[in-house]
């Protein structure tokens, strides 16, 4: 279930996939679903789909994410991203990468957002059970909004910080850090923390509960700078 919008920042940590075959597909497939009734009657429908690639050195990701919500049968508000990233393993520990990202957000007013950047992920700890990584990248990117009169240009570093712990075979934890400011203003941020808990049904299916909070000192006009997203959810791996 789905309370408030998908967050500005795109989770990709999050997202990605841990391969430990030098040639190997994996894949995860989710679906989400809410019916909120109060003063108005929503209907909230979400689809995740990543798939990752890895031969020898080099780990190819795709995330797609579409979600669409109906509020009083009659407006119909749709959302979602596209993410391509590259990461090139030729260090355990400092592993170069790139990637592509094209967002839509009517909630966060947003028409088209493109992004595209290049860094350095930092693999501090990696073990079954345990795992600690940053990541730190430059970030073009280009912004409409919904008004089709406001556009913005702008250079932002992103980094972030990962952590999870599996205390069981079939419990995982993680939390995660995003800090986007822009390079030549410092001042204007984003900021998202999410907390993250996965029980494992079977060997495919896993039951996930998700919180997230974004924050963005600026905002569209009319936005608050503050949302939070409580999702939970049955997702498919393979």
């Amino acid at each position: 279930m789905a309370l408030v919008a998908q967050g500005q920042v795109v989770n990709t940590e999050r997202l990605r996939f841990s391969i430990e075959s030098q040639h190997a597909w994996k894949g995860r497939f989710s679906l989400s679903s809410a019916a909120i009734k109060n003063t108005r009657m929503i209907l909230d429908f979400n689809i995740n789909a990543n798939v990752a690639h890895k031969h020898q050195k080099h780990a190819w990701y795709l995330f797609l994410f579409w979600r669409w919500m109906q509020i009083n049968r009659q407006k119909i508000i749709s959302s979602g991203y596209q993410h391509l990233r590259h990461t090139w393993e030729w260090h355990k520990i400092l592993q170069p990468e790139w990637f592509l990202q094209l967002q839509q957000n009517a909630i966060w007013l947003i028409k088209n957002r493109f992004l595209s950047g290049l860094g350095f992920r930092l693999a501090w700890i990696h073990k079954d059970s345990i795992g600690w990584y940053m990541g730190i990248h430059y970030m073009y990117e280009y912004e409409e909004l919904t008004d089709d009169t406001t556009f913005h240009r702008d250079h932002r570093i992103s980094s972030n910080m990962r952590f999870y712990w599996q205390p069981h075979p079939l419990l995982v934890f993680s939390a995660i850090i995003y800090f986007q400011p822009r390079i030549d203003a410092f001042y204007d941020y984003r900021i998202s923390l999410e907390g993250d808990l996965q029980i494992k049904l079977s060997k495919h299916f896993r039951y996930f509960t998700r919180y997230q909070l974004n924050y963005d000192t600026y905002p569209p006009i009319g936005l608050p700078t503050t949302f939070y997203t409580l999702t939970s959810g049955i997702s498919y791996e393979f």
